[in-house]
């Protein structure tokens, strides 16, 4: 590990500081790639909920004789290798989504809207989903519930969530489309490739083999039986069609157009019609929620719809857009059906589930920091906790820990590293050298959606600088000096490097 290491930092950011040139770093310093998971929370006891963290989050030890050993499945590895004797907890940073609204495991049950009031559980979780928030096991919003949210719901927990939360919600990720229509996304797709989708399911389905297929999202409303019942009439004209150039009447050859014609209508007019399984988006819903995800805080967007980055065990690292500053960002501008637009970021995964884990080979992540990769990677752990934390997914993650411990991937929650990831990219800036001091000055925010955005230090915490040879640095913030504790200073043979707190 210290010989990679070695080369890591002959042949990475380090290297290109040897130009002496005062610039920002993509990551952390030292590090040389940024990882994150970001897991999403379904409908989990609680009991496994607190086993899970305690692993990922916690340094704490796991023995035979507790309780999380047996949720875990601990007690079910194979016996064909000595069982550990205890299992510490990786002491990751990484959250979970979460929902405001469900009626088994979530903030709340539901909202009376005719009494204006929260619904709580029975018995209330509310106090155990702020306390897992305060501590980091949740932090980003996974549609505001499950169901048809609607717009007075979306208001009472938006209300609800900048009163009683530490801190704001800045990050959004839609559920799966055909349970949580209060989502936001453009429409993702026709008509005409849905009711293919559907035809083939049934198909296979009737023939025994729908086990091979997955299961097709349920469209809104009536649109399935429309489009259904076009499909098929436009294949009976194209039947008959068929039939009457074999029978080869010439008193039938204009009614064989007419059938052609009708049919390529009917088809024409499924594919024209565009499918929107999310209504948030929508003003004219009643689940229009765009704008309180707004004022919850919520800057950062993953839809479902085409945010998947499907990533191999050779390479994990998001795909990236050249700035013309030379920078790079892992963000595109996404535009809404209320005609306002977003940034919107993707997820690493092969599936979704446990074989995901498996992009952690070591390999996978020495090429990650040898481009100076970003991760996100997309997990259910807390659905089949038991097919993730066998002994092969422990030492992915394990391997995961080494790799952060040897300060070479830089681990965070998924807010955390999306919000750096955003500074890196957009941050508008002015390094010079005075005499032997360099002057960094930090002007705004070259937001490609508002323009120039004013900076808080909070939304900069982690950024690096690296600053030449210079005896001293000094950053200033609307030409305000910053104190030097709010930044870290670390002296190398090749420069200075600092890091803002």
């Amino acid at each position: 590990m210290k010989i990679i290491l070695l080369l890591l930092i002959l042949t990475g950011e380090w290297l290109s500081a040897a130009t002496n040139n005062p610039h920002i770093l993509k990551h952390p310093f030292p590090y040389q790639a940024s990882f994150t998971i970001i897991s999403d929370l379904h409908r989990t006891p609680v009991k496994a909920f607190e086993a899970v963290h305690k692993l990922i989050n916690s340094t704490e030890v796991i023995t035979p004789e507790s309780k999380e050993w047996k949720i875990l499945g601990f007690d079910q590895w194979a016996t064909d290798a000595p069982a550990p004797k205890e299992i510490r907890g990786f002491g990751f940073p990484f959250s979970d989504t979460f929902w405001f609204y469900d009626a088994q495991f979530a903030f709340f049950k539901t909202y009376d809207v005719n009494h204006n009031r929260l619904i709580p559980h029975s018995p209330s979780l509310t106090d155990k989903f702020l306390q897992w928030y305060r501590k980091g096991y949740i932090a980003s919003l996974h549609d505001y519930g499950v169901g048809p949210i609607t717009r007075p719901m979306a208001i009472a927990a938006t209300d609800w969530m900048l009163k009683n939360l530490p801190h704001r919600v800045t990050v959004n990720l839609n559920h799966s489309k055909s349970a949580t229509p209060s989502g936001v996304a453009n429409p993702c797709c026709t008509l005409l490739n849905q009711v293919l989708v559907h035809v083939r399911y049934d198909l296979f389905r009737l023939l025994g083999l729908g086990h091979r297929l997955a299961e097709p999202k349920s469209l809104p409303g009536n649109l399935l039986a429309w489009g259904y019942g076009m499909f098929f009439f436009a294949l009976l004209l194209l039947g008959l069609t068929a039939l009457s150039l074999l029978l080869k009447r010439n008193d039938k050859i204009r009614w064989t157009f007419v059938f052609l014609l009708a049919a390529l209508f009917l088809l024409g007019a499924l594919q024209k019609k565009k499918v929107d399984f999310y209504f948030g988006d929508n003003p004219d819903s009643q689940m229009y929620n765009l704008d309180q995800l707004r004022r919850l805080g919520v800057r950062f967007f993953w839809t479902v719809n085409s945010d998947y980055w499907q990533a191999t065990t050779h390479a994990i690292n998001l795909p990236e857009t050249r700035l013309p500053d030379g920078r790079t960002t892992i963000f595109r501008v996404y535009t809404f059906d209320d005609g306002s637009k977003g940034l919107f970021f993707l997820r690493n995964t092969i599936n979704g589930k446990w074989q995901t884990l498996q992009l952690l080979q070591k390999d996978s992540l020495r090429r990650l920091c040898q481009v100076k990769g970003t991760t996100v990677l997309y997990l259910h752990w807390l659905s089949k906790w038991q097919n993730y934390f066998n002994r092969k997914g422990l030492n992915y993650l394990q391997t995961l820990k080494r790799m952060a411990d040897d300060s070479l991937i830089w681990l965070a929650s998924g807010p955390e590293l999306l919000q750096h990831s955003y500074a890196y990219s957009y941050l508008n800036y002015r390094a010079n050298i005075r005499g032997d001091s360099v002057l960094i000055h930090l002007n705004y925010f070259d937001d490609p959606i508002e323009g120039k955005r004013p900076i808080r230090l909070k939304a900069l915490k982690d950024i690096s600088f690296y600053c030449g040879r210079a005896a001293g640095v000094r950053i200033y913030l609307k030409n305000n000096l910053l104190p030097q504790k709010l930044f870290k200073t670390i002296r190398r043979k090749d420069g200075i490097y600092v890091t803002i707190l």
